[in-house]
């Protein structure tokens, strides 16, 4: 009797198994990528908040050894310039001549001797540059002797800075669009160096307009504000367009008056909540807020203080009244939520954002003001558009603002 050798028989998966099993893959990948991806976002979002506590524990300690002072540029008008700068100057100056113009060339001056830059063709100082705006970092970096560029200088979320630090000694090479060069030199090497972080005018600007012996004569220190987009002067009722001496930069930490409740620096982009970013003084953006307590907290901006135009009076004396803009957006803008267009002067139709001027950044009071409530509030947005909110018993007042 022929015996047959005993086979195993083999199993296999039929065709609606393997469905089935790939049906509930995909089902877990649709489950899981998006608490993968909030999770990295709420990751991203903690350096970004960790980035800024690091500059608020920096200047506590330039504070400290500085007379109280807060960081700021300190070549003012008639600062003598160090000889070894002279190569970088398109004339050779001896002096400051005048506050911006100082800064202007501190700023140049600690980029060389931080990067031992030597082609002064490569590196010219900014023409008509007023580096507060996104350069009022740099006297700090250079107290703590930093790397340039900093890395806690860019958020997570600001792919194009990131990318710019990395190309820092030739922005074409970075891969992303950068601002078009504004003077006759080219300045466009000093984009790597700005940082993803407003630092809020009150920190530079004083809180209120008051005379000041500029040249033997008294002149109107002026504060600083922004509208359509831009940064402007104003001696309280008109733009102005010198800057006295002595104006920008003394600010000390016994001005201010609520350190808990005081921002001095924050992102003009939301970019940590929802899949696009939204500009700061959208009423619905939310974005960590630096404080002068040293603390860092999640604020939307309808629910902060709503700030003012100081170019007229009537506004000042309606602390709730926004001025709104349309933003342009350009070639290297990134994308942001609710846009709107408008007509431009050619008669072409121009993408931009929704804005308007104040919140945290252009805050009432300045340094003497508060930005955020000491208690909870309730903001109601209906059709895009923030409701006007009761302010607390904290809010300062015209009179103390000026």
């Amino acid at each position: 009797m022929l015996i047959r050798p005993f086979r195993r028989r083999r199993s296999a998966f039929t065709l609606i198994e393997l469905l089935i099993v790939i049906a509930i893959i995909a089902l877990l990948i649709g489950i899981l990528l998006p608490a993968i991806g909030n999770a990295r976002k709420s990751a991203r979002m903690a350096v970004c908040m960790s980035n800024m506590r690091q500059f608020a524990v920096a200047m506590a300690s330039y504070a400290s050894e500085n007379k109280d002072k807060l960081f700021n540029y300190s070549w003012f008008r008639g600062t003598p310039i160090p000889p070894d700068f002279a190569r970088f100057l398109p004339v050779k100056v001896q002096y400051a001549d005048n506050d911006v113009h100082g800064a202007a060339m501190q700023f140049t001056y600690v980029m060389q001797k931080r990067l031992g830059l030597t082609d002064p063709n490569r590196f010219l100082m900014p023409e008509n540059w007023f580096p507060y705006v996104y350069y009022s970092h740099i006297p700090l970096m250079d107290y703590m002797s930093a790397q340039m560029p900093m890395p806690v200088a860019a958020c997570p979320e600001d792919r194009s800075l990131i990318l710019l630090q990395k190309s820092y000694d030739n922005v074409d090479n970075a891969g992303t669009p950068v601002p078009p060069n504004s003077g006759d030199s080219d300045a466009r090497w000093r984009f790597p160096f700005r940082m993803s972080y407003t630092i809020h005018t009150s920190h530079y600007s004083p809180d209120k307009v008051y005379n000041i012996m500029d040249e033997g004569r008294s002149k109107r220190a002026p504060i600083v504000y922004a509208t359509n987009g831009g940064m402007h002067f104003s001696d309280g009722d008109n733009p102005v367009s010198s800057i006295p001496t002595g104006a920008l930069g003394n600010r000390r930490i016994v001005d201010i008056r609520f350190p808990s409740q005081k921002t001095w620096a924050s992102d003009s982009l939301g970019r940590h909540f929802g899949r696009m970013a939204s500009y700061y003084a959208d009423p619905t953006c939310r974005q960590p807020l630096a404080f002068y307590d040293s603390s860092v907290r999640v604020f939307m901006t309808g629910d902060t203080n709503p700030g003012w135009d100081p170019t007229r009076e009537s506004t000042r004396k309606q602390m709730g009244q926004r001025l709104a803009w349309v933003e342009e957006l350009n070639d290297y803008s990134p994308p942001v939520a609710n846009t709107t267009s408008k007509t431009g002067a050619d008669g072409k139709e121009v993408r931009g954002y929704a804005a308007a001027t104040g919140w945290y950044q252009m805050t009432r009071g300045g340094l003497r003001g508060w930005d955020v409530p000491r208690g909870a509030v309730r903001s109601q947005i209906s059709n895009g558009k923030m409701e006007y909110k009761v302010e607390n018993e904290l809010d300062t007042s015209v009179t103390n603002a000026y």
